[in-house]
This record gives C-alpha cells, sequence and structure tokens, in this order.
C-alpha cells in the first residue's frame, strides 16, 4: 500500500512540474580566452527545460547534450547542464553564442546570446618612412608608420626617441585581428640625426612582453656647439679644470676657433685647460665653427663664462702708527670673488668696533693701541660642488706715538782700570716709537753714544771716573734724566819693594825693610813675620806709613818697618831673631811680597847641663844652638875631639831653622868610664862657643824625666779625674738630702718598765748629719748605767764597717760603742729590716735562756743610742746626744734612749756638742 502511495506522490510531481515549467540558474555570460585554451559558456536551468540548444550564427551547434556541430572540439557535458564547452580555441570561435530554452517563462528569456572573445598577441612591428632619401636635411618633415597585425584585441603603440615616449604628432589606425598601424610625424633637425627612433606594440596578451623595433635618420644639419662640463664654468682659485667645446655637425666641421673677451685665442684644440685655475681665467670665452650643406656654408658661434673663485685676500698694513690725539683713519682692502657680504673692524678685546671696511677714532689715545682685525666673508660654490662660507681675518697692530717718561740707571759697583763698564739705562715708559738714549759725562758734557740704553766703556781708565747721565729720546720728544756715579778703582800694584833677599850684619844699625804699593782705593799692608802678624806696637819693631795722592785718582801707600824697639839692647841693633821671612801684604787685594832676612851672627848655646843614665843602658847628650851660617859642631872629651865609631854615635846635625840646630852624641851601653862631662863647640866664621854636658848616674829612685808634654798630659788626665769625682760626689750629697728632706719627724716608744719580753723599740726614720765622726765609745757599767764616760776616737772604720744603716752592730756584738760617722742617707726599708732582726733575737736564747738573763741582754740593749728628731745638715746644724742627768741615774730599759733633744723632751738636756764637717 505504501508503495503505491509513493508512486502516486511521484506522478503528482511529474505533472506539477510539467505545469510549472523550468527556472534560470545560471544564465551564460561573455567569456574572454586566450588561443589555444578551453572556454566553458555556461547554460544552466532547474526544472523541465523541455528542448535546449546552442546556435552561432544560426547554426546549431548541440541540442540537449546531443551535439550536431562536426567540429570534435565542441562538447555539452552530461553532468554540466547543458554547458557548451570549447577545447583548444582558435581565432574563429571568435563569435556570439545563443542558448535557447523551451519551457521558460517568459519567452524573453528562451534565449541567451553571449560573446566569445579569443585573445590574440600582436604581430611584430614594422616602421617605414614616407621619404625614402638617403639623407635628408634639418628642417625637412618626414612620417614614420609603425604597423602591426593580427592582434586582438588591437595592440597599443607606444613611439620613443633615445628612450624618451613621445606623445604628439601621433595617429594610431586600430583593425582587431587585421592590421592595426600608427603614423608619426617628425620635423627634422640636428637631434635627430641617427637618433633611435623605436615603436612597441602590446595588448592584454603580452602586456609585460610588449613587441619592438626601431629606426635611425641620417640629417644633415650645420654646427650646433654644447660645452662640457658646464657653460658656466666655476673653479676654485689653484685648483684643476678645463672647458670643452662639444660641435654636433653633419658633415663635420673642419676646425674650431677661440676667443676670450672678444680676445682671439692661440689654440684650436676643442679644449682649454686650466692647470691650476687663476684669477686671470675668468672671463667670457667664445668657440667657433662652420660646414657647408648642399653647397651652403653657414657658422655657429656660443659662449661660455669662467669664473675663478677665492676667498678673501685682505690688504692692510701690519703696523699702523698714529700720533697721539690724531686722528686715525684705516682702510680694510679686500680682494675677493664672489664679492664679500661682510667685512668689518674690531678691536681683538671687541672694545672698538666697526662694521665697514673703514675704522675711524677721533682724538686718538694711549689706550687705543693695540691689536685690530678685520674681518672678511664670501660665499664660494665651484661648479659640481656645494657652497661654502669662506672667512678671513687679518690683523694690524696700532702704535699710537708719544714721548718716552723718565729715565733710571742701574746702579753699578766699582770696577777695576783695564776692565770693561756697563751702565744700563731703564725707562718708567718708553713711548713710541722705541727711544734712542742720549748718554754724556756730567762733568764734561762730553756726548758718549746716542743709540742703545747700554753704554759700554772697555779699557776704563781713571779718567773715567766720574757721574754719567742718560736722556731717553724720539721723534716726539725728550724723557726724563737721570744720573749714575761711576767709580774706577786701581788694582793695588807694587811699585818699589825691597829685594827679595836681604844679608846682613849684627852690628848693623838702623836697618828697616821697605813696601810701596798703588792703587785705588787707599791700599791697606799689613806686616807678616815667618807667616804671623808683625808686632809693630814698638818693642821690637817701628812701623811708619805714608800716602801720596797719584795721578788725580789714585793713591802711592809706602810702609816702613825699622829693627827698632824698646825690648831690643841698643834698640837699634838687629838680634837673630830678626831673621826671618818678611811678608808685605796688601790686605784688600791679597796681593805679598816676600824678603828673606838673614843676618851674621856668632854662634850662641844654651848652658851647662847634666845628662844622667845607668850602667849598660843608652844615653843621648843634646847639643842645642843659634847662629847663622849654621854652625859646626865638634864632640870633645878631655879636650880629644869625639868620632862616631863603636859604642859612639854623632847623629847628623839636625838644621831646625835659619839660625838653630841641634847635635846629637849617643853612647850606647854604657860602662863606668863613659860617666863625666863632655864638650860641645859651635863655631862658624864669625866665632866660637862651648857648651859641656856632664854624664851622671841615674839613680834608682830618682824621678823618672818627664818632657813638658808629658807633664801636661798627666795634669789634664789628673784633672779629669778630679772633676768627675767632685760631680758624682756632690749628686750623692743632693740626693741624700732630698730623701732626707721627704722623711717626718718621729720619737722612739719607750720600752716597757716592767717587761723584759717585749721586743727592743724599733728605730724610727731618720737620717744622720754625724758623717765624719769615726766613733762614740758610750762606756757604761751594767749596774748603774751612769751614761757617757768617755768618747773613743780612735774607734777605726773597720770597726764601723760591720755596723748596720741603724748604728746598730750585727747580733750578738754589743760592747757600747756608738758609731756616728755613718751613710747619712737613709733607707727606711733597711733600717726595719734590722730592727726586726733584732726584736726576734729572743726566741733563740731558747727555753732554757734564764729571765735574768734576758733582762741583762735588754739592759745592756738600751746602751745603744736612738737617734731621733728631723735630719739636720752637716755643715749647717749642730748635732746633740741626750745626757741628761735623768738617763744617768735611772736605768736606760727604764727611761727614754738617748738621742737629738725632740720635742718630746722638752727638758734642757746637756749637750756635747759634734761639728760635723765634710
Amino acid at each position: 500500500m505504501w508503495i503505491s502511495i509513493l508512486r502516486l506522490l511521484l506522478l503528482l510531481l511529474h505533472i506539477l512540474e510539467v505545469v510549472i515549467g523550468a527556472s534560470w540558474e545560471q544564465r551564460p555570460t561573455d567569456v574572454t580566452a586566450p588561443v589555444g585554451s578551453t572556454v566553458t559558456l555556461t547554460c544552466k536551468v532547474t526544472g523541465e527545460p523541455g528542448f535546449v540548444t546552442w546556435n552561432k550564427n544560426g547554426n546549431t551547434l548541440a541540442v540537449g547534450t546531443s551535439v550536431v556541430s562536426s567540429d570534435s572540439r565542441i562538447t555539452v557535458p552530461v553532468a554540466s547542464k547543458f554547458n557548451l564547452q570549447i577545447t583548444n580555441l582558435q581565432k574563429s570561435d571568435d563569435d556570439d553564442y545563443t542558448c535557447n530554452i523551451q519551457n521558460i517563462q517568459p519567452d524573453s528569456q528562451k534565449a541567451v546570446t553571449v560573446h566569445l572573445t579569443v585573445l590574440v598577441t600582436p604581430g611584430q612591428p614594422s616602421i617605414s618612412i614616407n621619404d625614402t632619401r638617403p639623407q635628408k636635411v634639418e628642417k625637412d618633415v618626414v612620417s614614420l608608420t609603425c604597423s602591426s597585425s593580427g592582434g586582438n584585441p588591437p595592440p597599443e603603440f607606444t613611439w620613443t626617441k633615445n628612450g624618451l615616449v613621445l606623445n604628439s604628432n601621433i595617429i594610431v589606425t586600430k583593425v582587431p585581428n587585421g592590421l592595426s598601424s600608427s603614423q608619426l610625424t617628425v620635423h627634422l633637425d640636428y637631434s635627430d640625426h641617427l637618433a633611435p627612433y623605436s615603436c612597441s606594440v602590446r595588448n592584454s596578451v603580452n602586456q609585460n612582453n610588449p613587441y619592438s623595433t626601431s629606426t635611425q635618420i641620417s640629417v644633415l644639419y650645420h654646427p650646433r656647439i654644447t660645452f662640457k662640463p658646464y657653460k658656466d664654468l666655476s673653479l676654485e682659485l689653484g685648483s684643476a679644470g678645463s672647458l670643452t667645446c662639444n660641435v654636433s655637425a653633419n658633415p663635420q666641421v673642419n676646425s674650431i676657433s677661440w676667443t676670450k673677451d672678444g680676445q682671439p685665442l692661440q689654440t684650436t684644440n676643442s679644449r682649454i685647460d686650466f692647470s691650476p685655475a687663476s684669477k686671470t681665467d675668468s672671463g667670457s670665452y667664445s668657440c667657433s665653427s662652420s660646414n657647408s650643406i648642399n653647397g651652403i656654408t653657414k657658422p655657429a658661434t656660443d659662449t661660455a663664462t669662467v669664473n675663478v673663485l677665492y676667498p678673501p685676500v685682505i690688504t692692510i698694513p701690519e703696523v699702523y702708527e698714529v700720533n697721539e690725539s690724531a686722528t686715525l683713519d684705516i682702510t680694510c682692502n679686500v680682494d675677493a670673488y664672489p664679492t664679500p657680504f661682510y667685512t668689518r673692524w674690531q678691536k681683538t678685546d671687541n672694545s672698538i668696533q666697526s662694521n665697514n671696511n673703514r675704522l675711524t677714532i677721533d682724538n686718538i689715545k694711549r689706550s687705543h693701541k693695540g691689536n685690530y682685525s678685520c674681518i672678511s666673508k664670501n660665499a664660494m660654490r665651484p661648479s659640481g660642488d656645494s657652497e661654502r662660507i669662506e672667512e678671513r681675518i687679518k690683523y694690524t697692530y696700532l702704535y699710537v706715538r708719544y714721548s718716552p717718561g723718565s729715565s733710571n740707571i742701574a746702579p753699578v759697583s766699582p770696577v777695576f782700570v783695564g776692565n770693561s763698564l756697563t751702565l744700563t739705562c731703564s725707562v718708567s715708559d718708553p713711548g713710541y716709537p722705541a727711544p734712542t738714549y742720549e748718554w754724556r759725562k756730567v762733568e764734561t758734557n762730553q756726548l758718549l753714544a746716542t743709540e742703545t740704553s747700554r753704554l759700554i766703556i772697555n779699557g776704563v781708565t781713571l779718567q773715567d771716573n766720574g757721574n754719567y747721565s742718560c736722556t731717553p729720546k724720539n721723534m716726539m720728544g725728550r724723557g726724563g734724566s737721570s744720573t749714575v756715579p761711576v767709580v774706577v778703582n786701581e788694582k793695588p800694584t807694587y811699585v818699589g819693594v825691597h829685594k827679595d833677599k836681604d844679608t846682613i850684619y849684627n852690628n848693623r844699625t838702623g836697618y828697616w825693610l821697605q813696601c810701596k804699593v798703588r792703587g785705588r782705593p787707599e791700599p791697606l799692608i799689613q806686616w807678616y813675620k815667618n807667616g804671623k802678624p808683625l808686632d809693630t806696637s814698638g818693642k821690637l819693631y817701628r812701623l811708619t806709613t805714608t800716602v801720596l795722592p797719584v795721578d788725580t785718582f789714585s793713591f802711592l801707600v809706602t810702609s816702613q818697618v825699622y829693627l827698632q824697639g824698646s825690648d831690643r839692647v841698643g834698640t837699634t841693633s838687629p838680634q837673630i831673631s830678626d831673621v826671618a821671612s818678611y811678608i808685605c801684604k796688601e790686605t784688600t787685594s791679597n796681593i805679598n811680597h816676600t824678603t828673606q832676612l838673614f843676618i851674621y851672627f856668632p854662634p850662641t848655646i844654651t848652658p851647662d847641663e847634666k845628662e844622667a843614665s845607668i850602667a849598660g843602658g843608652t844615653a843621648q847628650l843634646k847639643c842645642f844652638g843659634e847662629g847663622y851660617p849654621v854652625p859646626n859642631f865638634v864632640w870633645k872629651r878631655n879636650n880629644a875631639v869625639i868620632s862616631s865609631g863603636g859604642r859612639l854615635t854623632i847623629h847628623q846635625t839636625k838644621v831646625i831653622s835659619v839660625t838653630r840646630s841641634e847635635s846629637i852624641l849617643q853612647i850606647d851601653r854604657i860602662v863606668g868610664q863613659d860617666f863625666g862631662p863632655y864638650s860641645c863647640e859651635m863655631s862658624n866664621q864669625f866665632g866660637k862657643t862651648t857648651k859641656t854636658i856632664t854624664l851622671t848616674v841615674k839613680s834608682s829612685s830618682s824621678t823618672p824625666d818627664l818632657t813638658e808634654t808629658e807633664v801636661i798630659i798627666i795634669g789634664c788626665v789628673c784633672a779629669a779625674i778630679l772633676v768627675a769625682l767632685l760631680t758624682v760626689l756632690v749628686c750623692i750629697i743632693c740626693r741624700r738630702r732630698n730623701l732626707a728632706k721627704q722623711l717626718p719627724p718621729q720619737t722612739s716608744p719607750n720600752i716597757a718598765a716592767n717587761g723584759h719580753t717585749n721586743i727592743p723599740p724599733q728605730k724610727p726614720p731618720r737620717g744622720y748629719d754625724n758623717t765624719g765622726i769615726q766613733g762614740l765609745d758610750l762606756v757604761q757599767t751594767h749596774g748603774a748605767h751612769a751614761g757617757v764616760s768617755y768618747i773613743n776616737p780612735s774607734y777605726s772604720h773597720d770597726d764601723y764597717s760591720e755596723m748596720n744603716r741603724n748604728g746598730y752592730p750585727p747580733f750578738p756584738r754589743h760592747n757600747g760603742n756608738v758609731p756616728i760617722d755613718h751613710d747619712s742617707s737613709y733607707d727606711p726599708e733597711y733600717e726595719n729590716e734590722m730592727n726586726r732582726l733584732n726584736a726576734n733575737q729572743v726566741p733563740r736564747f731558747g727555753s732554757d735562756f734564764e729571765e735574768q738573763d734576758k733582762s741583762n741582754y735588754f739592759n745592756e740593749k738600751q746602751g745603744d743610742i736612738s737617734f731621733t728628731g728631723s735630719p739636720r745638715s752637716p755643715i749647717k746644724d749642730k748635732q746633740y746626744i741626750d745626757m741628761s742627768s735623768e738617763h744617768r741615774k735611772g736605768d736606760l730599759i727604764n727611761g727614754q734612749e738617748s738621742g737629738y733633744n725632740t720635742p718630746d723632751n722638752p727638758k734642757p738636756p746637756k749637750k756635747v756638742i759634734y761639728e760635723v764637717v765634710v
């Protein structure tokens, strides 16, 4: 049943389709495709179309899906719903195609016609010229035709000349799939000669790959002139460049000619070189040439300009001078190309400026002096380069002329005759121009020099002494003058001196030595004897000095030394000590003259003497004497001359000085017979003398002989030792006194009256002033303790050496001797230690030691004297030992110890006074 129902529904749908008909799904549209490709013409409908046909120009190509055309390239694919497909398109396929639908409403939509365009590449173009002459002449008109066939759509034409597209004078004819053309009309000139004319064709098929062809035209024309690299050539001064005249002509010209600024140049070359470019190269350059066409000759001429560029060249004087109070007017001359656009003046400190090339200042002052600059700028642009600004500056120094100021001559030190003298003149303000200097000697007004500030006098003389003046001057006037004194000195010289060596007899009287010295300032003469200043006080020598002027400015000093004096025998007689070297010395220059004076004297000898020695020893007998000439020595014994030999040796005579000599007789291994007198004889041609020297036996206890030097050395050593000891002693005394002053006074405590077991009282700290007393014996009886019985000054220091510093002898020795010559220095630690030891002696007695023995011990111990009170000076204060009757009558144990009077013991005691002396 269901199957029947389904069949019924399908039948109803079919009937409905027949009733309704078909409708367009995709209408046919125009199609464009290139030759050789495949193209589909669409014709799609829905519903029942009925009959569908494709027609071309009234010819049926297909009905439904069946192709009725004989062309095998045409198909109607079944699945395409009546689309017409054509493969391998040909040019003949370019046409209108119609798709007819039978069952479609309205009727106007039953047939749709579309156009199939088949694209075809245009053919290779060709160019033809309407003028067949081989050479054309400028100003002729010719037509160039470019043709191309078969292009669909018709091609586009493009004309170019020398690569440049031409857009004028063109006529185009287009024929689809036929012959298309473009015509170019040209009015010939010199630029068309052999210029490449090109024609290119393209359509949508070869849009990016057009076809082209070209041609050339030979044109006859008269010369055309151009210049390279530039018609207006600008070269920088000093650079290299050239100007070339290019002549274009057909036929070619035979020659060219040049002129500069209308003047012919002697060259036929097409190029003129500028290497390097100079200012004179600037100008107008004309180039001319000609040729003949068809018997007509026509010249051509053109002109180029050459400019040589250079920065500003400033011309101003390096120095400009103007008088004070005048008017200044300076022009800054500038040469430059191009012309400067900026020129101005200014002072380097910017205090003065001028905005043009003239600098004008009225009433010039000195402050206007200084450096001024002229600044100029121009703009240079060489051919082919960019513009740049060139600036140039040049300076001029402005001097203001005025007269010099006051002068000053530097002081000079005195100069010596023969040396050079230089005087220097300075000026407070030199003025301008630089001054010259007028030198004069004031005393004579003599003009000495007129140029420089220095006056040099070579080889000065004494006559050059005086005052000199200097005056500066220049063209504007004279400055202030100044003067300076000049002192010319003369070095001291000897003009008369004693002979170098002089010998006189000892009986000569009134003898003198003379020395004359000339110089300036006045020479000062000092006499020396054997290198030491000569004493001219009148005791042995008398000095006279005279001074005389010489040649106005110099001095002649005469100095005489007379052998005269109060200490001389006969006051004017020579003595042997006068034999010496005498020097006359000028102290300011240290020049000197030496005279060696010799005086004939008979020998003199020292007194007789003794020489001690021992047997077996060696003795030297020395004989010393004076005389001139040096005497001869002869040793004799018992009037017999002694000669060197054996144990006897006569040493070579020792010459101590000109007049003093010594002879030594040495005796070795002395025997008894050698003891005795010996004689020493001295003689020269003026006399003879004898001296006796006795050789004696030296005692064993005799004091050894000491020389003067040895005695001095021993004395110095002893003195040094003594000073050292005194220094140490003073230091010790000061130290002890300082320590003693620091200790407070203390009293000795009493020993208990009834108790012998108490320890002995300890000594209070103190120092003693009883230094110097050897010892003090305090003799007492053991029963009565009567006190002091006697003083024993025989107590030796050896006994005291065993005592401690408190005055106690070491335990158990206790004989009542109290030493007072103790060390006055105080040592409290040492004293306390000794007191402790004394107090601790009781236990040493042992338990069997009887009480009575202990009592006796303490009774005896109280015989020691305890010193109390402040320390006293060993010299100023007197020391006392308390010997009161209370102490003499009672037991020492029951009473206070004897000692110095202190505030603890106010009763007036009997005192034994001891002077303590150091």
